[in-house]
């Protein structure tokens, strides 16, 4: 793992090498989180290192709930609403202007799946030495792996859920298999073998 990383470029190595010190240090008791943290820089890296265009700008989940929730204080702090009784009268402005952000949220909820599955399918695209194109539903398995795989370590990185070493370590694993298997796949080396035996065979058979 470290030498397909360093192969591709050594920051990459070492953030992975940081992480698994950082698993590794029973004296540390924030060892999984800042473990998790340098495999999510890594995961986060990887679509620079491999050219991969980055979407860049485009505001997270929290700036668009907080744009809600301005929306939603300007509505509370109406006279008519909540009102008395609660919630029962005609819409106005700060209603209106709030119902709007709503449906512009929610359409840019799906906007942004959309463009974060794209961004997964470029990254894990680039990161095949053979250049094969998966077929479209296999495609988004190994999207939503690889996806699942970063929410898991953002998650732990921020102190959202609790962690046991076992259930760490299985994700980690699971990370690694899925990276190896594009960094640097069995089936690639066998052909790279099976070209060099073929030239070779070619230099002998030449009068």
């Amino acid at each position: 793992m470290l030498r397909s990383l360093s192969e591709r470029d050594r920051r990459l190595a070492s953030m992975y090498r940081g992480a698994l010190q950082a698993a590794a240090d029973l004296g540390n008791p924030d060892r999984f989180a800042q473990a998790a943290h340098s495999l999510r820089e890594l995961m986060e890296k990887l679509p620079r290192d491999l050219d991969t265009p980055e979407e860049t700008g485009i505001p997270t989940l929290t700036d668009k709930v907080r744009q809600l929730q301005r929306g939603w204080a300007g509505v509370m702090n109406h006279a008519s609403w909540p009102g008395n009784p609660p919630w029962q009268g005609e819409i106005n402005d700060p209603m209106k202007a709030f119902l709007r952000k709503t449906e512009e949220f929610f359409d840019w909820l799906e906007t942004d799946r959309q463009t974060r599955n794209q961004q997964a399918a470029r990254v894990l695209r680039g990161m095949d030495p053979m250049g094969m194109e998966l077929p479209e539903p296999i495609e988004r398995l190994r999207i939503r792996e690889w996806r699942l795989c970063h929410e898991y370590f953002e998650n732990i990185s921020h102190h959202r859920q609790q962690v046991a070493a076992d259930e760490f370590q299985s994700w980690l694993q699971a990370l690694e298999r899925f990276l190896l298997d594009r960094l640097r796949p069995r089936t690639f080396e066998d052909h790279a073998e099976l070209d060099r035996i073929i030239a070779e065979g070619e230099g002998h058979a030449r009068p």
